[in-house]
């Protein structure tokens, strides 16, 4: 879909976005699927503090294995168990 100036939007590559569903119309919020925060979701944020709020919700809810499995996934990111 354009995104009004004729050019196709950015494929989100992240792996933040598996834990994240894009809130409509607006493509500037998104929620966490596992805990139905909304977070901002701005092409020029960045997606760091999406990464800390899934690292801390997985802590949250206990479950360890999908975080072990979104850390590995991250290796070479700043990004700690801590």
């Amino acid at each position: 879909m354009p995104n009004g100036k004729g050019n196709p939007p950015k494929r989100r590559r992240s792996l933040v976005w598996e834990h994240m569903k894009i809130d409509e119309p607006s493509i500037d919020m998104a929620t966490c699927i596992h805990c139905s925060n909304p977070l901002t979701a701005k092409s020029i944020g960045g997606t760091s503090h999406l990464i800390r709020h899934i690292t801390k919700c997985l802590k949250r809810k206990g479950l360890t294995e999908e975080l072990d499995q979104f850390l590995t996934k991250t290796k070479g990111t700043n990004y700690s168990r801590e």
